[in-house]
């Protein structure tokens, strides 16, 4: 889980308030795009994105003909 690097605020799942997060503290998964968009996260090393896209089934990917292609 990647963490913060300034202060962030954001509502975790199943929360209904928001929660002031600060540097140091783990981003909740739920609320990373928002604080990468805010560039308040740390940048993922290699080694951890390589992981996170192979658990996603992201590494390999497999061209598929598209489910409609036949319907013309």
């Amino acid at each position: 889980m990647p963490k913060f690097i300034k202060p962030f605020r954001g509502v975790p799942e199943g929360e209904i308030y928001p929660k002031q997060f600060e540097a140091g503290d783990e981003c909740p998964p739920e609320l990373e795009d928002g604080a990468r968009a805010m560039k308040a996260l740390e940048k993922p090393s290699k080694s951890a994105k390589a992981d996170d896209q192979t658990a996603a089934g992201e590494a390999n990917p497999v061209d598929e003909p598209a489910a409609d292609a036949d319907l013309k």
